[in-house]
């Protein structure tokens, strides 16, 4: 499970935003960045990552994190670099010094990653690096082990390969079987800048939603969608789905059937404009008296047809009111949310 996984068993699944190459204007980048962040609303962004492929990069990185801290922006920025590409012109770097622990939230991270790919001999710095482990199946265990083997421990570990919900699975059993559980998993993904939000989201969620539904992962870093707000913002539906944070108001409902007294899409629009502004709320919206409480599962609230016109109000899996004439059922839910202590005014 995630409590074995880096932060513990309360910690939440730390959400970062992966900017990519560090950028060439750090003030330009740094006013973009507070813009997006404050589209965030409600939601955190509790990490950013930048590359640094070369020293002139790292030193852009450098200036990123200068101009950020500048403007009051207080997230923790890794500046992500492959061990060994400059250590001739940074030599500071070459024995991990710099590199504070994936665990330590200070303002800045210079935080390596080293690729191991399958069939390789890992090399020999190893330690406080983020282990990217570049293969699948039976060579990932083996990779994996022979790495640990060094005697060095990583900052974190991430995969990539074709099965990415297998590799994480594998990663995290090799782990366990080790005595290393306590190394944080990350998962990455990038997504298609070009493609739509329900796109975007259906594949991010084929690789991140069955470990995160597993308990298995410490870290989402996700990038590739252009905006540092459409990739938070995505990382938080996934993460919801999964039940690791519930962050906006939370809809549940079954297809129409025959027992259906009214229409359903028209009455749960009814009910999302008056209660969306909700968040962490999970509500019910069933058609049918027979199958309809069964199906509420873990809702706070439900709203089920009990026949022609009428309507029955749930608290959890109690109904407290019966037969509440439809026209002024959305009111009585939200009036029996208020009376439950679980209301609050929407923003202006």
């Amino acid at each position: 499970t995630r409590a074995a996984h880096g932060f513990g068993a309360h910690e939440p699944v730390r959400v970062i935003a992966a900017l990519g190459p560090a950028p060439l204007d750090a003030d330009a980048a740094a006013d973009e960045i507070a813009r997006e962040l404050a589209q965030l609303g409600e939601l955190a962004c509790e990490g950013l990552a930048v590359e640094a492929r070369d020293a002139a990069e790292f030193a852009r990185a450098e200036a990123l994190a200068a101009a950020l801290e500048k403007r009051g922006i207080t997230t923790p920025l890794a500046i992500e670099f492959s061990r060994g590409t400059f250590h001739d012109e940074n030599p500071q770097l070459a024995g991990g010094g710099a590199v504070s622990s994936w665990n330590v939230p200070t303002r800045t991270l210079t935080r390596p990653v080293v690729t191991l790919r399958a069939g390789e001999l890992p090399p020999r710095e190893l330690a406080g690096a983020e282990w990217h482990l570049v293969a699948d199946g039976d060579a990932l265990a083996r990779l994996l082990e022979r790495a640990l083997a060094t005697g060095a421990e990583p900052a974190a570990i991430s995969v990539s390969a074709a099965l990415p919900t297998h590799a994480v699975r594998i990663v995290a059993a090799k782990l366990a079987a080790l005595g290393h559980a306590h190394i944080p998993i990350v998962l990455r993904h990038s997504s298609d800048p070009f493609a739509g939000d329900e796109a975007a989201l259906l594949a991010a969620a084929t690789d991140l939603g069955a470990p995160l539904c597993d308990g298995l992962g410490d870290a989402v870093v996700l990038g590739g969608l252009g905006s540092l707000s459409r990739n938070v913002a995505l990382a938080y539906r996934i993460l919801q789905g999964a039940r690791q944070r519930t962050s906006w108001t939370e809809f549940i409902s079954c297809p129409s059937c025959g027992r259906t007294q009214f229409d359903l899409e028209e009455v749960t629009a009814r009910i999302k404009a008056r209660t969306a502004h909700l968040p962490g709320l999970k509500i019910a919206v069933m058609g049918c008296i027979v199958n309809g409480p069964g199906e509420m599962a873990d809702a706070d609230f439900g709203y089920v047809g009990s026949g022609a016109g009428r309507v029955n109000l749930y608290v959890g899996h109690e109904c407290v009111l019966r037969n509440v004439p439809e026209g002024v059922a959305p009111e009585r839910l939200v009036q029996l949310i208020r009376d439950q202590g679980r209301w609050q005014e929407p923003r202006t």
